[in-house]
C-alpha cells in the first residue's frame, strides 16, 4: 500500500523527468516481483 501511495507522489514529481520515472518503474516492477509467490 505504502509503495502505491509513494508511486502517486513520484509520478507527480518526476512526470517531467523520464529518466527518474524510468527508475521508478524499475523499482515498481521489482516490488511486484517481490510480492509474487516465491517458487
Amino acid at each position: 500500500m505504502e509503495c502505491y501511495a509513494c508511486a502517486a507522489v513520484v509520478h507527480a514529481v518526476f512526470s517531467h523527468d523520464m529518466g527518474s520515472y524510468s527508475r521508478f518503474l524499475e523499482c515498481r516492477l521489482k516490488t511486484d516481483n517481490d510480492r509474487s509467490p516465491a517458487a
